[in-house]
């Protein structure tokens, strides 16, 4: 077991990551060029969700545990808009991972650089990779029933067109 203060040095080196003021717009870039579904919501959207994605994932790593119910109902909140956006779960899910990828391939790069072991990173990675199953799990879930109720299946589409159109919605945003 490493001491409590390899520990603080491993949350230091995720806040450092999360504040580089290059990396957010660098990898929103990445993210609207790997996932064309997604390329079409604003910068500021991505953003917006990723960085509250970011803060929730440190606050977690830090305190080393899972998900709390505030942020599992944000990522439900998420899921929601996506699927009323018209974004597949697919696109989301790559999105994060596109994300991940590149939020922790940068927290190597500084970990070498700051005398963070290898250990104490797989170690971060584990308690995040648990925390990123449970928030998975919910964004899922909360997509799927949203695009039920606004997509329905056999038969239904007409119904959820003209449902939209009565809600306030255009042409524009059906098509």
């Amino acid at each position: 077991m490493q001491p409590a203060d390899d520990w603080t040095a491993m949350v230091d080196l995720i806040e450092r990551v999360m504040g580089d003021e290059d990396l957010l717009p660098s990898v929103i870039s990445g993210v609207r060029a790997t996932v064309r579904e997604v390329a079409v919501l604003p910068p500021s959207d991505i953003a917006g969700h990723t960085r509250a994605l970011l803060t929730a994932a440190t606050r977690a790593l830090a305190d080393r545990r899972g998900p709390t119910e505030a942020e599992l109902s944000f990522v439900e909140e998420l899921g929601v808009t996506r699927a009323r956006q018209g974004v597949a779960i697919e696109a989301v899910l790559g999105a994060i991972h596109v994300a991940e990828r590149a939020i922790w391939a940068r927290a190597r790069e500084v970990a070498r650089a700051e005398g963070v072991s290898a250990e104490r990173m797989l170690d971060a990675r584990e308690l995040y990779d648990d925390w990123a199953d449970a928030v998975r799990g919910r964004l899922i879930s909360a997509h799927r029933a949203t695009k039920a109720l606004v997509d329905p299946r056999p038969g239904g589409r007409d119904a959820a067109i003209l449902r939209r159109l009565l809600q306030g919605g255009s042409a524009a945003a059906l098509a």
